[in-house]
């Protein structure tokens, strides 16, 4: 997995967070968290037409719930969902659906259980309906969420400023970078007790502040990539405070398709960095 060397520069004085003394105690930020996702397994007993569609539902709402999930293996941390679902006529075309999720570790050791139960139509249910998946998903996921999700210390800058944080679509990054790095950093922030608007309002008086990534790939050489990776934090003004760099060495086109983890493995080894860059007052 990826070994991430972070930089981290500003705009004027600046704390610094990578002397020599910080990093002999172990700086958190260059180390990779071994932080447990959820690989989302098939549904059992579910109608073909339904359980084809769980997955991808079920993934998309432990994302909004800010927890990684994904389809492929894991790693060594990573949890594993397995559903289960019982359907039960009650007459007039309509089935009773119960559901029951299994999370649990890399060993097979239960985390948790989550059930549920609703009516539905049955050509609905037995078809995939999305509007009825989306919904089961949705339910299922906030269930889920609560043997995953722990109270985190807030951090002081988010009990010193509300200010809202706009994340800006990732420029430069291959396959599906744009969109997964932009979830994963939005996902990273909320985690942080900060406050995060999906879109920036426009105005003179609007304070919001924006966090913008931009990818940059070398061509390959000796199977390897060169990546960097850089965060910047700029003002309401839209002037740059800061910005943090990461950067490392890839297997050449391991990136063109899909992140999966390890957008949020990038995304969480670069936050704190971001938070500093928030704590230092924009230039009047």
């Amino acid at each position: 997995m990826l070994l991430l060397v972070l930089t981290l520069a500003a705009c004027q004085p600046v704390p610094q967070p990578f002397a020599p003394g910080i990093a002999e105690r172990g700086n958190p930020l260059l180390l990779l968290p071994d932080r447990a996702g959820v690989v989302v397994l098939e549904i059992n007993s579910a109608p073909a037409g339904a359980a084809s569609q769980f997955p991808d539902a079920m993934i998309k709402a432990l994302l909004a719930r800010n927890i990684p999930a994904w389809a492929t293996s894991g790693n060594r941390a990573s949890y594993f969902l397995q559903g289960d679902a019982k359907t039960e006529p009650v007459g007039d075309g309509w089935v009773r659906i119960t559901m029951e999720w299994d999370l649990v570790d890399s060993r097979g050791a239960q985390i948790g259980r989550h059930s549920l139960s609703r009516k539905a139509r049955w050509n609905e249910w037995r078809d995939g309906s999305k509007d009825l998946i989306a919904e089961l998903a949705t339910e299922s996921a906030i269930g889920i969420a609560v043997f995953m999700q722990e109270a985190l210390p807030e951090t002081p800058a988010a009990r010193s400023s509300r200010i809202p944080l706009y994340v800006t679509p990732i420029a430069g990054a291959p396959g599906d970078g744009p969109k997964s790095l932009r979830l994963a950093m939005m996902a990273a922030l909320r985690r942080a007790k900060l406050r995060i608007v999906e879109h920036k309002p426009a105005g003179k008086l609007d304070k919001t502040m924006e966090i913008a990534g931009r990818v940059q790939v070398a061509p390959a050489h000796n199977k390897l990539q060169a990546i960097d990776i850089v965060w910047a934090v700029r003002g309401p003004d839209g002037v740059e405070i800061g910005h943090l760099k990461q950067s490392n060495a890839v297997p050449a086109g391991s990136l063109d398709k899909a992140w999966g983890q390890l957008a949020f493995i990038v995304a969480d080894a670069a936050v704190g960095g971001v938070i500093d860059l928030l704590k230092i007052p924009a230039k009047k």
